[in-house]
């Protein structure tokens, strides 16, 4: 049951009737039964008043603070809420945002538990912008707000980016929220650019301005994708806090390839010994079946390109049904996919071109959850950048699940940037993917337990299974430049590693070593590359190397090139050039999506909020004229594409709050790549110097 109220906010020269139709059909939604609808009202007349008018038409600042007062009032009993707003309503409620920010009121915000933005003018609107001005709405309070680059819409929607979409945690002047945030596919009212803006993860819906509110209009799916979200975001029926009951241990399956366990625990999920036989061998073979994806299987064998496959089982109990519906499950496993763990090992292998996201796939009910990564959902011929499956144990139903355990099988085909079959790459990329994919039981680990309360358990054992495949010699993916061969070796085109879950066994680094060993000695039929994967797996323990101490790379770090610069500006804020650089450990192409910089204040307001509107605009226009001027240097934001193995650097320019001081305060680069992976860089604290 959903203890939970969804306020929905209209826009300009509409009211709340405009979203009754969907508001049924959340209300009929069997997976948000306790979901409580409050819509929120305000007066957005379609024609400005005149001068001498005994009434106004409010201002988007005073319908925020109404909102902050219906926040505070009326929805004070509501333990969790939701915020669904169309056009202008999403820039009034962005403006609520900040003016409890302002206030130090950010610890308030906590109870949104998500925020659905439908088809909201971030960068203004365009249409009838002349007819606006000639039938007088310049004297509408609202439609001022409509302009295209206006000035204090800018500064909102920077604020919310800085300190609810990006903020790290909950404070009196920032607090964390999701933002889903779609644009109307055929909308000429709100282009696509002005409504996904700076928001990551921005998307696309059908219809226009008006239909995109219109469950009955062809293709519209709103009222699904927004029930989604609130599925997803909102505490649900399953009850992540409790512990399920003990589950009942199969020991037939047994601890170690067909023994049963002295004791069962929590499953073995970073400890791996090598096997090749046995039924560990035989369950993994039938977990990485080809996926089912039309895309994949309407093609001919020459048109098949090499492919990966990586395949985790896993013990845990087995799901009450009374407990889980279909959509919350397959909400949770969308989740999941986005994950750190899932994005770092796809990005480690194939390049994800820009508009590719994860969608659901049919599947077979509650027992095998799919999802692919596709641009267009409907087009069954599009071949997916990647595939995932999940099978959910199933009590007396082998054909669909295994019994006692779950299985996770990742399948994708490695590409470049442009869509070609990648090139091969060397062991030391091969090794990076495998500690990539190796973190992958961990995550499913975690997922299993914290997200849909199933106890893991370690009989059966855990079992993990990478599968390269090639129409031809598998050195199509592996680069043999550095290897030596055997005479008259004749590489296979194929190879398959198997490892099995044990707590005395070898953590990740030397588990990658021995897939590798096996794949030098058995598939390429190589030889003296004994001292090529020792020298590979010394470097990632290094703790001086980018791998780090537990040998794991990630997909971009984030470096400062040389010093900062910092300049206290007229006493008003610190204009702070930031010299930042980026490197790909990867290789494929990594799309960026944006840039951000947030500030250890140290409980000050931000700079803001303590100075006036002018104040603000000229800062504003200094760093545009830095930007532009190439002062100090070229700007990040010319580098949204980061090549294979390719190293990227700039400066950017944000004006930050000064310490009374003197100094500079620590400042975090924020780099958000496609998949919504943020890697982070924090220059510190700096005490009082000579600007």
């Amino acid at each position: 049951m959903i203890d939970a109220t969804l306020v929905t906010v209209h826009g300009f020269w509409s009211s709340p009737k405009t979203s009754d139709k969907l508001d049924a059909i959340w209300l009929q939604n069997e997976d948000l039964q306790g979901l409580q609808i409050h819509p929120f009202s305000y007066a957005s007349p379609k024609k400005p008043l005149m001068p001498f008018a005994a009434t106004r038409v409010p201002d988007y600042d005073d319908i925020a603070q109404m909102l902050a007062t219906e926040y505070t009032v009326a929805l004070a009993a509501a333990n969790e809420v939701a915020f669904v707003t169309h056009s202008q309503g999403g820039l009034i409620l962005q403006r609520f945002l900040t003016w409890m920010l302002q206030q130090g009121r950010g610890r308030e915000l906590a109870r949104i538990r998500t925020i659905v933005m439908l088809a909201c003018p971030n960068g203004g609107s365009e249409y009838l912008r002349s007819i606006r001005r000639v039938l007088g709405f310049g004297r509408h309070p609202q439609a001022g707000n409509l302009d295209v680059l206006n000035k204090q819409v800018a500064d909102t929607v920077r604020t919310v980016l800085q300190s609810v979409v990006n903020a790290t945690g909950v404070g009196d002047h920032q607090c964390h929220i999701p933002f889903h945030v779609y644009a109307g596919g055929s909308d000429k009212i709100v282009t696509a650019a002005s409504a996904q803006g700076a928001f990551p993860g921005a998307s696309v819906l059908a219809g226009n301005h008006s239909s995109i509110l219109d469950p009955d209009a062809p293709g519209n799916r709103t009222a699904a994708v927004v029930a989604h979200h609130l599925i997803a975001d909102l505490p649900g029926k399953i009850d992540h806090h409790a512990q399920p009951d003990p589950p009942t241990i199969n020991h037939g399956a047994g601890g170690t390839e067909g023994e049963p366990a002295d004791e069962a625990g929590p499953a073995v999920a970073d400890r791996w010994r090598h096997t090749d036989g046995g039924p560990a061998v035989a369950r993994l073979n039938h977990a990485s079946s080809l996926p089912s994806h039309p895309g994949f299987m309407l093609r001919s064998e020459e048109d098949k390109p090499p492919s990966v496959t990586v395949v985790v089982v896993m013990g845990c109990a087995q799901p009450e049904r009374h407990k889980r519906s279909g959509t919350e499950l397959r909400a949770q496993f969308l989740s999941f996919l986005r994950s750190q763990q899932i994005s770092a090992l796809i990005r480690s292998l194939t390049t994800i071109e820009e508009g590719l996201t994860w969608t659901l796939r049919p599947g077979h009910g509650t027992t095998l959850l799919e999802a692919a990564i596709v641009r267009d959902p409907d087009d069954d011929r599009e071949v997916p950048a990647a595939y995932a499956k999940l099978l959910l144990p199933v009590n007396g139903q082998p054909g669909y699940g295994n019994e006692g355990a779950a299985e996770l099988a990742l399948f994708l085909e490695p590409r470049g940037s442009d869509g070609q079959p990648r090139p091969p790459v060397g062991l030391s990329d091969w090794h990076d993917t495998l500690l990539c994919a190796l973190d992958v039981p961990t995550a499913l680990a975690g997922f299993l337990a914290a997200r849909l309360g199933l106890t893991t358990i370690s009989d059966p054992a855990s079992l993990f299974g990478v599968l390269l495949r090639s129409r031809g010699p598998l050195t199509s993916m592996i680069k043999s430049d550095d290897l030596q061969f055997r005479h008259g070796a004749q590489p296979s085109n194929w190879f398959y590693g198997y490892l099995v879950g044990d707590p005395q066994g070898d953590d990740a680094c030397n588990a990658a070593r021995d897939l590798l060993t096996q794949l030098c000695e058995y598939t390429l039929q190589a030889d003296e590359y004994e001292d090529t994967l020792a020298a590979i797996c010394e470097r990632s323990r290094d703790p001086d190397s980018p791998a780090g101490a537990d040998g794991h790379v990630p997909p971009l770090e984030v470096e400062f090139f040389e010093r900062a610069r910092f300049e206290d500006w007229h006493r008003i804020a610190l204009i702070a050039a930031l010299p930042v650089l980026v490197r790909n450990t990867t290789g494929a192409d990594i799309l960026i999506q944006g840039y951000a910089i947030t500030v250890d204040n140290e409980g000050r307001l931000p700079w803001e909020h303590q100075v006036s509107v002018q104040d603000r605009d000229s800062v504003g226009r200094e760093i545009q004229r830095r930007i532009d001027r190439q002062e100090p240097g070229i700007s990040i934001w010319n580098f949204l594409r980061i090549p294979a193995h390719g190293t990227v650097h700039g400066w950017f320019t944000s004006a930050i709050t000064r310490v009374p001081t003197g100094g500079s305060p620590a400042c975090t680069i924020v780099v958000r790549d496609q998949l919504n992976n943020m890697y982070r860089k924090t220059y510190p604290k700096e005490e009082s110097r000579t600007y």
